[in-house]
């Protein structure tokens, strides 16, 4: 059979193929099956990422914008356009004219590794791909209706650039003639896509059997099929691990296998009725499960230099105790034989010639790693690697550190969580903190690149231990190379926080989207996040770590790695800083202000005929695409600042009448300076990365920055 493997689009940069096209061809290619592999994501970024298209799209925004933001007044209805419109007509048309340059710029080696140049493509590019997908529907994966309106939404929407993309594109998708269609779908926010993709490939070829499958298909089985209408677009849906159940499968679509003895599978039989398969689960064996072949996938098509492979070494987590962390990535644990891991790789090289690898375990296996590096030093490969990994007490030992780094360990990512003890047993994460200490210092010693993610909210978390974790990471700076802010505690119900809730002291009750969320028992208030969020997220290395820049820089530009990152650019949140007068202040060069005729972010007035045309301004980070309402103090606060003005010539400017306006107690201005720092709209200087300096307050002192 000839079988079509999809990526659909998935809102972010392409830059790294997926593991699953590659396994998955690995394992239908040895059942001698023929397939195509079409990474959607990578080929609607290229229809769209024209000059002319993206001018065509801007002005279209541009002028439905500007017709509703002249008029005097506005309906409920137009008002509810304008604010759906605005954040999308805040990025400027000429950021999305730059964005068919900044894509030559990621596969440019010499201006990529121009650290100011890749900045500004970047974040350019960043905002380009918010600007397309705005007006994709994205629900949120935990709510009841979510497959209900994700279907509703696919039956009434279109005109889209994606659509547009689509429209052109699967015509030559259509044309490979596959006779079945296998869609991955690992992230909830693609849903939308993938199941588009389906409803009009199914238009062009209505006899071709479609199934999905991916860690979204099998977080949520629990809801996802009770919409029968889902089986409207697709014919079979896969939760489980997907590498001998779609083999069986095609092998019930050959007539050798009834559809009762096809593992992972969900189908509506002829009666109509939903029917899940009453196999076992399949868990394959992965010694047993071919190597990922990565033929035709489209390397020169990734937003990088030089090409960069995916895999997973295991399978489930080899701790799996953490207790935020989804069922999919907890159980049934099983890892490949370390030297099967070595092959591979190895044979993907040779195979394509790519010399960068990811391996995206849960947590990837020590064992596994420094049989990889062995293997690299005694086969003198040019191959370097990024792992997932856990702080874990192998990495005590130095000389397992100095293997790693000298068997083209490049980067190792650990799940850090939190820098408050408390809140990591809690967690029962199994960090120690001064084995964390110990890990890093061991791979700073030898050159081998750290980065942690972390997040703040998690149940019984107080403001202070919220601070202390990045006053942890900020301290470490000359050892924590990228800092990847997860944002707040997301409530998942296949976590163990949902199953026990009574250990944590909160009840779980549905949140505004649908979703989950908890509320505290004694009935006391959580504390805001908000304001640490946004701090936090400006600085955020998280859309670096889905790029992969953080690897390329580590490894051929490792002197201006940092300036890449978000500390880096970002510079100090307020509390560092906010009390020192000499620190000169500059706006921050990814910042856009808009001025606007309406408040798009007030909601409408029950009851109200209109609302009535009032001019605010808006800053708008590109970096992030996160967007701030400017009042008349923030605005003159950030007139003021120009890169040589003090904080303390700011302050006092303002505490002093004039034509800008009346005076502003100094108090009042230096909290507005902090917030419109933590915010990132106005940034301090960060002098030296070397010797990092602690935060000037102690971690839960209360500051007029961000508390």
């Amino acid at each position: 059979m000839k079988i079509l493997l999809v990526y659909p689009p998935d809102r972010t940069l392409p830059t790294i193929p997926f593991s699953s096209l590659a396994v998955l061809q690995g394992c239908l290619r040895a059942k001698g099956h023929t397939t195509v592999v079409r990474d959607m994501n990578v080929e609607v970024f290229a229809h769209l990422v024209r000059r002319e298209k993206l001018a065509y799209y801007a002005d279209l925004v541009g002028n439905w914008f500007a017709e509703l933001d002249g008029k005097p007044e506005l309906t409920a209805a137009e008002y509810d356009r304008y604010r759906f419109l605005a954040p999308i007509a805040a990025v400027p048309r000429e950021v999305l004219l730059r964005a068919e340059e900044s894509l030559h710029v990621m596969k440019d080696r010499n201006r990529f590794y121009d650290h100011r140049i890749f900045n500004q493509a970047f974040d350019d590019l960043a905002a380009m791909i918010r600007f397309l997908y705005a007006a994709s529907p994205m629900y949120d994966v935990e709510s009841a209706d979510f497959v209900s309106k994700n279907m509703d939404a696919l039956l009434s929407f279109g005109g889209d650039p994606v659509q547009e993309a689509y429209d052109a594109l699967l015509e030559s998708v259509a044309a490979e003639k596959p006779d079945a269609v296998a869609i991955t779908m690992p992230f909830s926010f693609q849903f939308f896509e993938g199941l588009r993709f389906a409803h009009q490939f199914r238009k062009r070829l209505p006899g071709v059997p479609i199934v999905i499958g991916g860690c979204t298909v099998n977080d949520y089985k629990n809801s996802l099929f009770n919409e029968p209408r889902l089986f409207d677009v697709i014919d079979y849906a896969m939760p489980g691990e997907g590498e001998d159940a779609i083999c069986e499968l095609m092998e019930m679509l050959e007539g050798k296998r009834p559809i009762e003895q096809v593992s992972n599978l969900v189908w509506r039989d002829d009666t109509g009725t939903i029917r899940f398969s009453t196999m076992p689960p399949s868990y394959p064996d992965l010694d047993k499960v071919a190597p990922p072949d990565f033929t035709g996938v489209p390397f020169e098509g990734y937003l990088v230099p030089d090409g960069i492979a995916n895999l997973q070494t295991s399978r489930g987590c080899y701790y799996g105790k953490c207790t935020f962390c989804g069922d999919s990535f907890r159980r049934n644990f099983r890892m490949r034989k370390p030297e099967l891991v070595y092959q591979d790789i190895k044979g993907i090289h040779e195979q394509s010639g790519v010399k960068y690898f990811l391996f995206w375990d849960s947590l990837a296996p020590p064992k596994t790693l420094r049989t990889v590096a062995e293997g690299i030093i005694r086969d003198k490969l040019p191959i370097s690697w990024f792992a997932e990994t856990k702080f874990e007490k192998p990495y005590v030992n130095p000389d397992l550190v100095a293997t790693l780094k000298r068997g083209g360990g490049a980067f190792l990512q650990f799940g850090f969580e939190s820098g408050s003890q408390r809140v990591l047993d809690l967690i029962d994460k199994g960090n120690d903190l001064t084995r964390v200490d110990q890990i890093l210092q061991n791979m700073h010693d030898v050159g081998l690149k750290a980065g942690v993610s972390w997040f703040i909210g998690f149940p019984g978390e107080t403001p202070a231990e919220a601070r202390t974790t990045f006053d942890f990471v900020n301290t470490r700076r000359d050892r924590i190379a990228i800092s990847v802010y997860a944002g707040t505690f997301m409530l998942g119900a296949d976590t163990l926080v949902f199953a026990h809730p009574e250990r944590y002291g909160i009840d779980i009750v549905r949140s505004e989207t649908g979703g989950w969320d908890y509320v505290h028992k004694d009935g006391s208030e959580r504390y805001d996040r908000q304001p640490l969020d946004e701090a936090f997220r400006a600085r955020s290395d998280l859309p670096l770590l889905c790029h992969g820049a953080y690897l390329m820089y580590a490894c051929n530009k490792v002197e201006d790695l940092e300036k890449v990152t978000g500390l880096g650019r970002f510079g100090p949140i307020a509390r560092e800083m906010i009390d020192d007068p000499s620190v000169a202040l500059r706006t921050n060069d990814a910042l856009v202000v808009r001025r606007f005729g309406y408040d798009c972010y007030k909601p409408w007035t029950p009851g109200a005929a209109s609302v009535k045309r009032a001019e605010v301004e808006v800053a708008y980070l590109l970096k992030n695409g996160q967007s701030y309402l400017m009042d008349a103090d923030d605005k003159r606060l950030v007139a003021l600042v120009d890169g040589r003005r003090t904080l303390g010539d700011i302050v006092n400017d303002v505490s002093r009448a004039g034509a800008a306006g009346p005076a502003l107690d100094a108090a009042h201005a230096k909290a507005r300076l902090a917030r419109l720092v933590d915010r990132g709209i106005v940034l301090a200087p960060r002098e030296s990365a070397e010797a990092p300096p602690a935060a000037t307050k102690p971690a839960g002192t209360p500051t007029t920055a961000a508390a």
